[in-house]
């Protein structure tokens, strides 16, 4: 298997893609490098990595902006094209993304933590995604989130995927979701 884990900077906002039907969110991630050559002088080279999330990620998209930092986590795949800038063949890296972090951000909407419906405590990994399995064991299918809560008690919605959604739920959304049920 071959593995990508890189950190780096957004080279461009993050693009929501549909593609034969299929929705997906596309962005480069560049890893730079400094160096010292043979004859003493400082070098910097930088890696561009291609980057896929498959599915629908909408929520993610306001935080994959412009030289945010991130760390990412997933299958790769090397692939080659055609430079017209260096007018010769590249080969490059492709990572089909399974976990992607936010590092270096000031401020944190979604929270480290969330507890379960059964009361377990929960990692999550900075900013999007607990584990699948758990989501799913809380409820989370198809078109029905679970929710899960912070230690201090806010609620948010986690998909089937374990995706988490840094919009907290307020109170009165909470209490309209209720009311139609019990109506």
């Amino acid at each position: 298997m071959f593995t990508v884990n890189v950190i780096g900077n957004l080279g461009a906002d993050a693009k929501k893609v549909v593609e034969n039907g299929a929705e997906f969110i596309s962005f480069r991630v560049a890893h730079s490098s400094k160096f010292t050559d043979k004859d003493g002088n400082q070098k910097e080279e930088t890696e561009w990595i291609s980057c896929t999330i498959n599915g629908n990620r909408d929520n993610l998209l306001q935080f994959l902006t412009k030289g945010a930092k991130v760390f990412v986590t997933g299958r790769g795949q090397t692939h080659v094209y055609s430079s017209p800038k260096l007018k010769r063949m590249m080969a490059g890296v492709r990572c089909f993304v399974d976990r992607i972090e936010l590092i270096g951000g000031s401020s944190e909407p979604v929270p480290r933590h969330l507890v379960s419906p059964d009361g377990e405590l929960i990692d999550v990994h900075k900013f999007y995604q607990i584990d699948p399995e758990i989501a799913k064991k809380a409820g989370a299918k198809n078109g029905k989130n679970a929710v899960f809560l912070t230690e201090r008690g806010t609620q948010f919605e986690v998909t089937k995927d374990g995706w988490v959604d840094p919009r907290e739920i307020l109170p009165e959304e909470n209490n309209s979701e209720s009311q139609e049920k019990q109506g």
